[in-house]
């Protein structure tokens, strides 16, 4: 285990700001795997979709997905250069 890893270990045991930051982001790293998948589970339905209501649902879906994701990454990328 190098320094890096030491000092970022000790720093989120000892919950400074810097240790909070680093666990925000990556909560909001698994937040974001998980809306990956579910926008990936909702294009397959899409795909099925038989009536223009039920994709016209499904595409809205998307679409808050889609802008949660982006969301959810700029702002674990914004922690993670408060941290650097």
């Amino acid at each position: 285990m190098g320094l890096k890893d030491i000092l970022s270990s000790l720093d989120k045991v000892l919950d400074t700001k810097k240790g909070r930051a680093t666990k925000q982001a990556e909560a909001i790293d698994a937040l974001v795997v998980k809306l990956v998948a579910k926008e990936a589970k909702y294009i397959a339905k899409l795909k099925l979709a038989e009536t223009d209501r039920e994709k016209q649902k499904l595409e809205r879906k998307i679409k808050v997905c889609q802008a949660q994701i982006v969301k959810g990454r700029a702002a674990a990328s914004e922690l993670r250069v408060e941290t650097a």
